[in-house]
C-alpha cells in the first residue's frame, strides 16, 4: 500500500496538482467521489451494481483518502524498502527500512532505532511482500 501511495503522490506532483490539495478542496473531491460510488447502487440491489464501475469509483475514493496525509519523513540512513520473508520464514522489520510519520518520531541513525514516540500521530510503516 505504501508503494501505491508513493506512486499516487508522484502522479499528483508530476502534474503540479499539490497546489490544489488543501483540506477544503480534498474534502469536496472526496465527497464527490464517494457520491459517484453511491450512485452506482441507487435504486438497485447490491448485486445489480456494475462491479467494474464500483471498483473504479472505490479506487478513486481510496486514492483521495490515502494521499491526504503528509508524506513520510526522511532521515540519513533511512531507506524504506519492501520486506520479504527470511529463509526461516521470519520478517525483519528494521527501523532503517520503514516509512516514518508524525511530529516527534525520528530515526536515531547512530543506534538504527526509532525514538521519541510521543505524539499521537507518530507511526512507522513497513511494506511487506505477502506470497500468494
Amino acid at each position: 500500500m505504501n508503494e501505491a501511495i508513493a506512486r499516487l503522490r508522484q502522479f499528483r506532483d508530476d502534474r503540479d496538482w499539490k497546489q490544489f490539495h488543501n483540506p477544503k478542496d480534498l474534502s469536496l473531491a472526496l465527497s464527490i467521489e464517494a457520491s459517484e460510488l453511491l450512485e452506482l447502487f441507487l435504486w438497485k440491489s447490491p448485486d445489480q451494481a456494475d462491479v467494474s464501475k464500483v471498483k473504479e469509483e472505490l479506487a478513486d475514493v481510496i486514492a483521495y483518502v490515502a494521499t491526504t496525509g503528509p508524506p513520510p519523513k526522511s532521515f540519513p540512513g533511512n531507506k524504506p524498502e519492501v520486506i520479504t520473508r527470511q529463509k526461516d520464514g521470519s520478517l525483519r522489520l528494521l527501523a532503517t527500512n520503514c516509512e516514518i510519520y508524525g511530529k516527534t518520531l525520528v530515526l536515531e541513525s547512530k543506534y538504527k532505532n526509532l525514538g521519541y514516540w510521543s505524539s499521537l500521530d507518530d507511526r512507522a510503516a513497513w511494506t511487506v511482500e505477502v506470497p500468494k
